[in-house]
């Protein structure tokens, strides 16, 4: 199993196998240790801007098995007879791309299932199993994990889904930084107000 270390950089970049984008990370993400566990090289993993992840998380891509078969050991390594036609596998056309968003912050000991879409601004508690997708500015804890809070009310989630702020540029998050290191949603509108003209 791979593990990933990547320091934050002011820029994107992409890990690649065999010339294919296998790991995308976004501008001044960072991952400490993270494992990656696949069975082949098909499925992607896809990390936004600005996303904190720590120590010891693992993310699964395409290793389901298939519960809904008398055996659940995998096809491809099992015994076959040349003669005996193999099953068409139905997880074959499915990649299981796990996806992060912006501003993300995964605890150490997360595990992430094949598939899984983990929404901007979201919280993955330390040692959580995230089996399903994730909504927005969640948080989410647990075996498996679940929902415990909304980081802000519903609004408050629309309007910062709706600033995409962490694709603002770097020269206007650098000169309000004190802003964004803050809860002061008031403060944000304004100083946005001034970058986009319209003073509120």
């Amino acid at each position: 199993m791979p593990v990933i270390s990547h320091t934050r950089r002011p820029e994107g970049m992409a890990y690649l196998d065999g010339g294919e984008p296998v790991i995308t990370i976004g501008r001044y993400s960072y991952i400490d240790k993270m494992n990656v566990g696949t069975i082949d090289t098909r499925s992607r993993i896809v990390i936004g801007d600005f996303t904190s992840i720590a120590w010891d998380v693992t993310f699964f891509l395409r290793t389901n098995h298939h519960v809904e078969w008398i055996t659940t050991y995998p096809y491809d390594w099992f015994p076959w007879d040349p003669e005996v036609p193999r099953p068409v596998d139905p997880h074959a056309n499915n990649r299981d791309n796990v996806t992060v968003g912006s501003d993300v912050w995964i605890g150490k000991g997360v595990s992430v299932l094949p598939g899984v879409t983990i929404g901007d601004g979201a919280i993955i508690a330390a040692d959580t199993v995230v089996t399903k997708d994730v909504r927005p500015y969640a948080v989410v804890a647990g075996n498996p994990g679940k929902e415990v809070k909304r980081r802000f009310d519903d609004a408050t989630v629309e309007y910062l889904l709706a600033t995409a702020w962490w694709k603002l540029p770097i020269e206007f998050i650098t000169k309000n930084c004190a802003i964004f290191c803050s809860g002061d949603i008031e403060a944000l509108k304004a100083c946005l107000a001034t970058l986009d003209g319209t003073g509120g």
